[in-house]
């Protein structure tokens, strides 16, 4: 699979339907889908598109695509935190600690820029 395909819309569809299916609760297929994402995305790792272009408008060939999934892997920390961040973030808010998940979750943003 390539970059361009584990990120689609159907492809993450697919692993979120699995970490639902196979939790009992939503707090846990929050952690399923966390592993199901970093599992796939680590077998990319070594992976070169021969058949996928125009994922960078800037340089549309597998080339640009290689480079974005290396940079991709770079971030697997903070793929990680941002993860467990949002499960931690679930809880608070089921919990009723509805300030300190809107807190955590401006923090989160915040941090990421976004």
């Amino acid at each position: 699979m390539c970059l361009k395909r584990f990120l689609s819309d159907n492809t993450q569809q697919k692993y979120r339907r699995i970490a639902q299916i196979q939790s009992v609760k939503h707090e846990d297929a929050i952690i399923r889908y966390k592993n199901i994402f970093l599992k796939e995305l680590s077998r990319l790792e070594n992976y070169k598109c021969e058949n996928c272009t125009g994922i960078c408008i800037d340089n549309p060939n597998e080339d640009c695509i290689h480079q974005s999934l290396i940079e991709l892997f770079s971030y697997k920390d903070e793929l990680n935190e941002i993860f467990d961040t949002i499960h931690d973030i679930y809880i608070k808010w089921i919990n009723s600690l509805n300030g300190e998940a809107s807190e955590k979750f401006d923090e989160l943003l915040t941090k990421f820029d976004c």
